[in-house]
């Protein structure tokens, strides 16, 4: 191994020694939302992702990717085990009038109520991460034509 290959090494196992003692909150939890996951399934051939990582400061930073959503009204993290339909605790987006979104739609969540909605009880961040923790968050994408939800899937 050269002298230059030696050094960074050694370089990147000292970064490696300094970041394991270092304590951070910051977890992601991901979902596929489709159409089969749904209570009761459709049809649809809607799909999204959801990218939700619980950061530091006890923020939710999501990142909900939609994909042939016709008629797009809102989409909340809701409180329900896998199979059994719940209240929706967080708003994360809505667009009014309803459209046809193919996209990428951004944010972040202060606190859980913080836009309007939560029907789940929870008070701060960390307890729709208990929730999601605990198997009882799912995601669900609603439409003019479908108001009770399209697309759906559990938070893991």
């Amino acid at each position: 191994m050269s002298k230059i290959g030696k050094s960074l090494g050694l370089l990147f196992a000292g970064a490696l020694v300094v970041g394991a003692g270092q304590a951070s909150a910051a977890e992601t939890f991901f979902a596929h939302m489709d159409s089969s996951e749904n209570v009761p399934a459709n049809s649809s051939k809607a799909q999204s992702q959801l990218i939700l990582q619980y950061t530091d400061e006890g923020n939710l930073n999501f990142k909900l990717m939609l994909s042939n959503i016709d008629e797009f009204s809102v989409s909340h993290i809701h409180c329900a085990p896998a199979g059994l339909n719940g209240p929706a605790g967080v708003n994360l987006a809505a667009l009014t009038p309803p459209s046809a979104v193919n996209g990428t739609i951004e944010g972040v969540i202060t606190v859980p109520n913080g836009n309007g909605v939560n029907n789940c009880g929870w008070v701060t961040n960390a307890d729709v991460v208990a929730a999601i923790k605990a198997g009882n968050a799912y995601v669900n994408v609603h439409t003019k034509s479908v108001p009770g939800g399209v697309i759906r899937g559990q938070l893991r």
